[in-house]
């Protein structure tokens, strides 16, 4: 079970640090806003648990997905091969990728990989993110592009809990 490490309770619109640690929003909100030398507001602080650098700007929301699988000694588990295209950021199952893997994006990303030595290059823009309704994309991609209806659905989840 996950707990934000400032109230020791389940988060509540959680979000991720870029060091990956998570709070509740209004936690890390409060935390970021106070100064304690001088009651002074900042934007940036150290992360209360590894001392990185964080700004509000930097929070993403999180998702929680329960576990569905208890292994227990000698018990057999099924495991996925996943598929992950170099210079990307997203790893999804091979079967679900076929679609993603065309000879086109892997060109192109090859082109921005060989390009990105230098520092005028183009490097790769990302343009091939899962989006959110793409298969396995919400349990396997740590990025993902996400729709408008997504993004209200997602915010309107979020005033729920903190009301």
């Amino acid at each position: 079970m996950v707990t934000c490490p400032i109230c020791l309770t389940p988060p509540v619109a959680a979000r991720v640090t870029k060091c990956g640690h998570v709070f509740c929003f209004s936690c890390i909100l409060r935390h970021l806003s106070y100064d304690a030398t001088n009651g002074l507001k900042k934007t940036t602080k150290k992360c209360p648990i590894c001392w990185c650098a964080i700004s509000n700007d930097s929070l993403l929301p999180v998702q929680f997905w329960a576990a569905q699988y208890e292994t227990r000694p000698g018990s057999h588990i099924t495991m996925r091969l996943m598929k992950r295209l170099r210079g990307t950021t997203f790893c999804l199952p091979r079967a679900s990728t076929s679609h993603l893997y065309n000879a086109d994006i892997i060109s192109r990303v090859r082109k921005a990989i060989n390009s990105s030595a230098s520092d005028s290059g183009p490097r790769f823009d990302g343009n091939n993110l899962p989006w959110t309704f793409s298969d396995g994309a919400l349990t396997f991609a740590r990025f993902m592009l996400a729709s408008r209806g997504f993004c209200m659905s997602e915010y309107q989840r979020e005033l729920g809990e903190l009301q």
